[in-house]
């Protein structure tokens, strides 16, 4: 039997979905804070596609289910979450200004961070 990393497949989604948010966060009236926000959510998305793109596949070398240097693809993972989160955070402090398809993105966003979450765990 063949054992696949459980959060490659997660991945592809991951970035969509962020790509699809943040663009839809660029058209609205955002606050100096939340525009800051945002911007550094960007950054962080950018660094952690980078890493991945360097990663190299460890396949039965790594003692993990996940067959990707864990310590390294954390550490872009959990900035990318953590400024995710802020923003999300940031936005939801003005709700009256912020349409329902934005809240939707984000709770899809979550789900895909948690799922991740999960995984890492389970491996």
């Amino acid at each position: 039997t063949t054992v696949r990393c459980p959060v490659t497949p997660q991945l592809l989604p991951l970035f969509q979905t962020a790509d699809d948010f943040f663009g839809t966060c660029t058209r609205y009236n955002l606050t100096d804070h939340q525009a800051e926000a945002l911007q550094f959510a960007f950054l962080c998305r950018d660094r952690f596609w980078e890493h991945l793109k360097r990663s190299q596949y460890n396949g039965t070398r790594s003692p993990t289910q996940i067959r990707f240097d864990l310590t390294s693809f954390l550490t872009q993972y959990v900035w990318f979450k953590k400024a995710v989160s802020k923003f999300i955070t940031l936005l939801n402090h003005s709700v009256h200004d912020i349409d329902k398809r934005i809240f939707n993105l984000s709770d899809h966003l979550g789900l895909l961070l948690g799922t991740i979450d999960e995984a890492i765990r389970e491996a």
